[in-house]
């Protein structure tokens, strides 16, 4: 690939990453399914935070 071709794609990628953080996500638009699987994730993370924190005192 030539070296113009890898700054097309370089400035390509780069102008569709700004404009995918210029759009806010529109929550009305999320079906029950993927809101309780994001439900889901949190509370699987706090779950795995919480046992870490727990490992750390009992090795204390």
């Amino acid at each position: 690939m030539g070296l113009w071709n890898r700054y097309r794609t370089i400035k390509s990628a780069e102008k569709k990453k700004a404009e995918s953080q210029d759009a806010p996500v529109d929550v009305s638009e999320l079906d029950d399914d993927t809101i309780d699987a994001g439900d889901a994730l949190e509370k699987e993370v706090a779950e795995e935070l919480e046992r870490s924190r727990t490992r750390r005192r009992s090795a204390d």
